[in-house]
């Protein structure tokens, strides 16, 4: 096995549509990097224009509870409603209510 040394730069949680654009742009050599465009272009079905919208209203609910890594999340998987949203969260540091969990739906169907 060949070990491929690396340095990070910068380090974020980015939705599926971006990796897309990214891997599209650099010429995919590895298998990995095939693999990962194979599958952003599966599942990257959204427009860009709508992901950084869903994020900025989500991101404007101010809610601390909810992070960067499960707006993300969310912006990928899309939930239809509160039952999926709910599975989403459930790994969360911290608990939703039921109120906090109407309030990030309705966010989500607000830009749908």
């Amino acid at each position: 096995m060949v070990e491929i040394e690396y340095t990070s730069i910068k380090e974020e949680f980015i939705p599926i549509v971006k990796a897309k654009e990214i891997l599209e742009k650099v010429e995919a050599d590895t298998y990995e990097q095939k693999l990962a465009l194979e599958y952003t272009k599966k599942f990257g079905k959204a427009k860009m224009a709508d992901v950084n919208k869903i994020i900025k209203v989500l991101e404007a609910l101010e809610m601390r509870k909810l992070k960067q890594e499960q707006i993300v999340k969310l912006v990928d998987l899309m939930p239809e409603d509160i039952e999926d949203l709910r599975v989403i969260l459930l790994h969360s540091d911290v608990p939703f209510k039921d109120d906090e969990l109407q309030m990030v739906m309705n966010a989500i169907k607000s830009v749908k």
